[in-house]
């Protein structure tokens, strides 16, 4: 009986870490569009297309933290990517359980698009829209838990 124990999240948890992500990511995404460069952009439009095209795959929860890795400059944010990172792991598990092709039509792709433009806020938009869109689908796998957890018996 040895292990990690995981505890539930409670659905003001998920809106805590979602608003904290918002603005914590919002802010990476601002710092990061001030040293944007075109090969900062191409490679960002390659794994946005490569996200999109393994939404329901294996392998798309890596290629999604490469994404954000760049489009936040980790390499020169360290520290901003570290909290990042940390209220990611937070909901880690119900991203794991929740398909981000079901429900939404957003694409990474539609970040990146909002990026070459120049136009602060129209990636700031798709940023949100994203996030308000996990959210959502987190909220639903957070009352499922909570149903599952109340129907069955306690040891």
């Amino acid at each position: 009986r040895k292990g990690a124990v995981v505890h539930a999240l409670s659905r003001e948890q998920v809106r805590e870490i979602y608003d904290l992500r918002i603005l914590l990511e919002g802010y990476a995404l601002r710092k990061s569009m001030d040293s944007m460069t075109d090969q900062r952009l191409e490679r960002l439009r390659l794994l946005a297309d490569r996200a999109d095209s393994q939404l329901e795959k294996e392998d798309f929860v890596a290629t999604r933290k490469e994404f954000f890795r760049e489009l936040y400059d980790a390499e020169h944010n360290p520290l901003l990517m570290q909290h990042i990172e940390d209220l990611r792991l937070k909901v880690g598990r119900y991203l794991r359980g929740w398909s981000m092709a079901a429900g939404h039509s957003h694409t990474y792709t539609a970040m990146v698009d909002g990026l070459a433009s120049g136009d602060v806020e129209r990636a700031m938009d798709e940023l949100r829209f994203h996030f308000e869109a996990a959210r959502d689908g987190i909220l639903e796998l957070v009352a499922d838990d909570a149903g599952a957890a109340a129907a069955s018996p306690q040891d």
